[in-house]
């Protein structure tokens, strides 16, 4: 696999977070693409390192990043700074731990040497993945919310919408592949449910349950 290395930096929520990629087997290669979730959170730049990287190499889809590069050449640029893109935090955090490399978007995958040998992706110096249930974003909310959570193994998972009293408001069960999801909750979905209400994600052994305010 073609390995990229991210920087590790400190997310502080609501400011800008660089990820800066290196790699330590960037040998004649030709081009690559991926998707790397992100945690939902949104776009800001790009800059050039030993790559050319502009504005229409990157994406945001769907709650995640893709980004797609070629040359006419074979380049080899081991250990050199590449690219650098830059996001918005919503959350604070370790920013490795919001990254995950996927092919949910884009099919993750590069073409190196002149054969245009086809290899895959990988994030190095990545804990292995975990499941994660994050804070909604906005929070409080009005009209809807964004959800993300990440699972480490494909699988049934439940989402289930409470208020104060235990009440279920919401549950919704769904098979997801292993990797980062957004579930975006609407007013329709919690009508007259209160201002105070709870979210939980259940998914084999794990169970997480955090907080939200509405605004009437």
């Amino acid at each position: 696999a073609l390995k990229f290395n991210v920087k590790e930096a400190q997310m502080i929520k609501g400011q800008e977070v660089s990820m800066s990629f290196t790699s330590s087997n960037f040998e004649e290669v030709y081009g690559f693409q991926f998707t790397m979730e992100t945690a939902g959170m949104e776009l800001s730049g790009v800059e050039s390192g030993a790559l050319q990287i502009t504005d229409a190499n990157v994406a945001l889809v769907d709650g995640a990043l893709t980004m797609s590069w070629h040359s006419d050449v074979k380049v080899t640029a081991t250990d050199e700074e590449l690219f650098t893109i830059k996001l918005v935090a919503n959350q604070d955090g370790a920013l490795k731990s919001s990254l995950q490399i996927t092919d949910r978007i884009t099919r993750s995958e590069a073409y190196m040497t002149d054969s245009y040998n086809e290899v895959g992706i990988e994030l190095e110096g990545k804990t292995s993945a975990e499941f994660v249930l994050g804070q909604n974003e906005p929070n409080p909310w009005k009209g809807e919310t964004r959800i993300t959570f990440s699972l480490p193994v494909s699988g049934p998972a439940t989402f289930t919408v409470y208020d104060v009293t235990g009440k279920n408001i919401m549950i919704s069960t769904e098979d997801y592949a292993a990797g980062t999801h957004t579930i975006i909750l609407k007013d329709q979905d919690i009508e007259a449910a209160g201002s105070v209400l709870y979210y939980r994600l259940e998914s084999g052994d794990f169970t997480a349950t955090r907080k939200m305010i509405t605004i009437e």
